[in-house]
């Protein structure tokens, strides 16, 4: 991605250009497909919901930085006017490269190669205050050693096939496609990528105001989106599904209401209402597609097929992504207000899909999902149902102290 970023702001050419973004496309998928789940296996159980939903809510700060670079941009004239936003693109790699030095190998990668002690040790370091004896971090180890031991017998098994040999897989195949598709096809495309034409169709026509309005969206998503993510440990990840694309229609019905107003019967007041209309739309898209995506991926694959499933989603967003992004403008100038009633057409869809395919995980344990998906066999493989009852509940003083 360093390297792209340096070509990209050095040689200003279109194919140049374009052959650098497929670069740091190809960079930005290694690191959303490893990051989600290095994150999900090294923090603490307690906030392991929340800060693998804060990991989706980055995204919104590196889109207010580049408002902020956007309106600071509309002043440099000549070509460093867009060469500064390239060369701002290594800001963050560079920073994920020196934080290398200092980040933990995951302890699931660890057991799964045999490397038990360093495990323990790191789970102690992280969620036993440095104490091996903890019952929390012994727990975890077992439950480690359960999953994958159970999980190498499958080894064989364990490529893209295996998404299609048992229902379960195939059930969790589906929540992973359909997870990519409803994070990029409920609107937010048109908003995000062609906010300056959504902008213009109700009369705010003003470069600096345009960029104002992004920069002031970018705000509030990143604000909603820490919101949703802290919500995803009180609130079920089904209830965050269904509230949020109940929310997104809501609104969004709104604006399309609005702005035919405003385009057919030249409404002023039609078309300053959308502008709410949209940061309140994006209150419900944070709810749950920016925040819970990701985590809900992660909650239901098995260890095996993890790192397969969060790919499978992040192809299906990038294609989803992509497609709309070549579809919306062409729609948006034939239909302009009325391509809208598309997007109403798949949330009403969608509402139906969570309701029918995506069920309750919290505060479950992963083999408490595995029968979720695979049956009542599946509790058979695993110990860690019957450790968890069995134990002692209580925790330490220094555990509590986390």
């Amino acid at each position: 991605m360093l390297f792209a970023t340096i070509i990209e702001a050095s040689y200003i050419k279109i194919w140049v250009i374009f052959g650098t973004r497929v670069m740091l496309g190809i960079g930005a998928g290694f690191m959303q497909s490893t990051a989600p789940s290095l994150i999900t296996d090294v923090a603490h159980p307690r906030y392991r919901a929340a800060v693998t939903s804060l990991y989706q809510t980055g995204w919104y700060w590196g889109a207010v930085l580049s408002g902020v670079m956007t309106i600071g941009m509309l002043s440099v004239n000549g070509e460093w006017s867009f060469r500064w936003p390239f060369l701002l693109q290594a800001l963050f790699p560079t920073i994920q490269l020196i934080a290398l030095c200092i980040i933990p190998e995951s302890p699931r990668w660890l057991v799964a190669k045999g490397r038990q002690e360093q495990a323990l040790a790191l789970l102690a370091d992280y969620h036993g205050n440095g104490d091996k004896n903890n019952p929390l971090v012994q727990r975890e180890l077992q439950d480690m050693v359960a999953n994958i031991s159970r999980e190498a017998a499958m080894k064989d098994h364990a490529g893209w096939k295996a998404f299609f040999k048992t229902r379960g897989n195939l059930h969790r195949f589906a929540i992973c496609v359909f997870s990519g598709i409803i994070s990029e096809w409920v609107g937010n495309c048109v908003i995000t990528f062609y906010l300056a034409p959504v902008l213009i169709s109700i009369g705010v026509d003003n470069p600096r105001a345009q960029a104002s309005v992004n920069l002031g969206l970018q705000l509030w998503n990143a604000a909603t989106s820490a919101c949703g993510a802290l919500l995803s440990t009180r609130f079920g990840r089904r209830t965050l599904w269904m509230s949020s694309i109940s929310v997104m229609f809501f609104f969004f019905s709104l604006i399309t209401c609005f702005s035919g107003l405003f385009i057919e019967r030249h409404l002023i007041s039609a078309g300053v209402a959308v502008l709410p209309m949209l940061f309140l739309f994006y209150a419900g898209y944070n709810l749950a597609c920016s925040t819970i995506s990701v985590a809900y991926a992660l909650d239901i694959l098995p260890f095996y097929l993890r790192s397969k499933g969060v790919s499978l989603f992040f192809t299906v967003d990038a294609a989803a992504a992509s497609l709309s992004q070549y579809i919306n403008p062409i729609a948006f100038n034939a239909l302009s207000w009325k391509f809208y009633f598309v997007y109403l057409g798949c949330l009403f869809s969608f509402l139906w899909v969570v309701y029918f395919l995506f069920p309750e995980t919290k505060d479950c344990l992963r083999e408490e999902i595995a029968v979720i998906f695979d049956g009542p066999k599946a509790a058979a493989d695993s110990d860690m149902i019957l450790l968890r009852n069995n134990s002692v509940q209580t925790e330490t003083d220094e555990e509590k102290g986390l």
